[in-house]
């Protein structure tokens, strides 16, 4: 659906090839010849007409040889009357003349008669007879050349089918539906050209169904945008709510992190990160910052098991005494200081740095939080 335009001019040229090969009408013979008519007699043709719109008896007779003759055309009904010289209603009839043409409205499945009448004379006629009738070919009550008028009835609510379940932009730009109303009003052209109304009320038949069926595709389209537009509004509610519960969840596990590293104690603030990592919100810490406690956390952890002065690591009571004792020994010379008292103010420094760490990390995540 990249180019509208191509997909409407190519099913015009399709109505246009297709239309140059079916028929507008359909026509079978009746009579086709000379007919000999003998003196104070009549000659008479029956004939049924098909199934078929438009129902026409079309043709002539001439009288070749001698004088005028009498025609007339009545169906089954007055047929009856006439053989039984009732009073009949006749759809034809001339009287004595030599020559005439016929064009007579018709109904489908019915039968009719042509009578020509030579009663009131003395000699034999010879009359050169021609016709047929012919009908437009229907399917479900719509000529069959008419049918292609239909075929945006159809493409059209597939169009919107498509622009429904589709999630590519193209389908959903209102021009393709113009488009293909355009391609409707050529189709609706095509069709009155092949097959015009005949009288007014046809006329005003095909305007009631173009109307209608205008209105019928503009209201389909309604419905369907109405449809999808109430589609995206609930997608977009969902995931909203989404990122709310997402963004609620994220700040609980940013403000309980903090909270940890607000620790001052050693052994408090690894067990309070350890048992962090083991909950539910861990998971809801941002990547960027989860990495960096990770490192920074464990690079403290590794630095001080291995740099106390005493065999073996400390364990954290051991730990924690000796950070009690790091902001008196900062007082002191660090000349005078010995191993153990160095390794305190080492260790109370490493803590520090590890908090502020994790802590800018945080910080220049909410900052951009704060840009979106």
């Amino acid at each position: 659906m990249k180019s509208p335009k191509m997909v409407v001019l190519a099913f015009v040229f399709l109505e246009l090839l297709l239309f140059s090969f079916v028929p507008a009408y359909s026509e079978y013979a009746i009579e086709k010849g000379a007919a000999v008519v003998e003196a104070f007699e009549a000659r008479s043709w029956s004939f049924s007409t098909p199934k078929g719109l438009d129902q026409k008896l079309i043709g002539f007779y001439n009288v070749s040889n001698g004088e005028a003759i009498s025609a007339v055309v009545l169906d089954e009904g007055a047929y009856v009357n006439w053989r039984n010289n009732r009073t009949a209603v006749f759809l034809f009839s001339r009287t004595q003349t030599t020559y005439e043409e016929l064009n007579l409205t018709l109904v489908e499945n019915e039968r009719y008669y042509l009578i020509l009448d030579n009663t009131f004379s003395s000699t034999n006629k010879t009359v050169d007879v021609k016709l047929s009738i012919r009908f437009v070919s229907e399917m479900f009550r719509i000529p069959i050349a008419c049918l292609f008028f239909f075929m945006p009835m159809i493409l059209y609510p597939l169009l919107l089918l498509i622009n429904h379940f589709s999630k590519k932009e193209a389908y959903h730009s209102s021009i393709n539906h113009l488009y293909f109303l355009l391609f409707f009003v050529v189709s609706l052209g095509f069709a009155l050209g092949k097959i015009p109304p005949i009288s007014m009320s046809e006329t005003l038949s095909i305007i009631e169904i173009v109307v209608g069926s205008v209105v019928a595709l503009v209201a389909l389209f309604v419905s369907v945008t109405a449809l999808r537009i109430s589609r995206e509004s609930k997608e977009n509610t969902e995931k909203m709510m989404k990122a709310q519960l997402l963004y609620e969840d994220r700040k609980r596990a940013i403000d309980r992190l903090l909270s940890i590293l607000k620790s001052e104690k050693y052994s408090e603030l690894i067990s309070m990160y350890n048992e962090f990592k083991s909950s539910p919100d861990w998971f809801y810490i941002p990547g960027g910052i989860r990495k960096a406690a990770i490192e920074e956390i464990n690079e403290l952890v590794m630095w001080a098991n291995e740099s106390n002065p005493e065999p073996g690591p400390y364990s954290e009571e051991e730990l924690d005494a000796l950070l009690e004792t790091a902001e008196e020994s900062r007082r002191e010379d660090w000349e005078k200081m010995d191993q153990f008292e160095r390794f305190n103010v080492e260790l109370g420094e490493k803590v520090i740095q590890t908090k502020r760490s994790v802590e800018r990390s945080i910080n220049e995540y909410l900052e951009e939080l704060s840009k979106e």
